[in-house]
């Protein structure tokens, strides 16, 4: 989690908004190079809400500045809410469904999805609630709900599961090299 991403990174005005914390900028770049490093590492990466939008931003995506401003007859996104998952997808494979409950807290999502990521699933708002990579990738998954408080949920301990396990595939395969 952290605070929000300024528009003029992604090349828009920053509009007015009272829900708006700016980053700070060297948490910000620092953030920036060590989702730049790990992707291209080719290591497994899971951002949780602020690191699903760095993901995002890292890949040349845009984001939407405000929701309630910006989203047509928006869900309260500071409040627990339903998300469809895409099916095919490395987010379906790991929670088993194509439907769950989340617990975003947010007011910033994406909007352009950037380059070689895929929107893996939405709310009923249309506001996009996770992203991920290709198969190439093996594991890129951006949320953008903070699974970490949900359990064994589906959207909770799946995620964290399939890291490790992805984490200990590539470590297996690095001792074999």
């Amino acid at each position: 989690g952290g605070d929000d991403f300024p528009a003029e990174d992604w090349g828009e005005v920053q509009r007015p908004c009272e829900r708006f914390a700016a980053s700070d900028a060297r948490r910000l770049e620092h953030g920036r190079r060590l989702v730049q490093s790990a992707i291209q590492a080719g290591l497994p990466y899971l951002g949780i809400c602020y690191g699903a939008q760095i993901l995002n931003l890292v890949r040349g995506g845009t984001l939407v500045q405000d929701i309630p401003d910006e989203i047509a007859d928006p869900l309260d996104h500071g409040e627990p809410h339903t998300i469809e998952i895409t099916p095919n997808t490395l987010l379906a494979r790991l929670t088993g469904t194509l439907s769950t409950g989340t617990n975003s807290r947010h007011h910033q999502s994406v909007l352009k999805v950037g380059q070689g990521l895929r929107v893996s699933a939405t709310s009923s708002d249309g506001v996009v609630e996770a992203i991920e990579g290709t198969p190439e990738d093996r594991f890129l998954l951006g949320i953008q709900w903070h699974g970490e408080e949900l359990a064994d949920a589906p959207a909770g301990a799946p995620l964290f599961q399939g890291l490790i396990a992805a984490a200990l595939e590539q470590a297996l395969q690095a001792q074999k090299a």
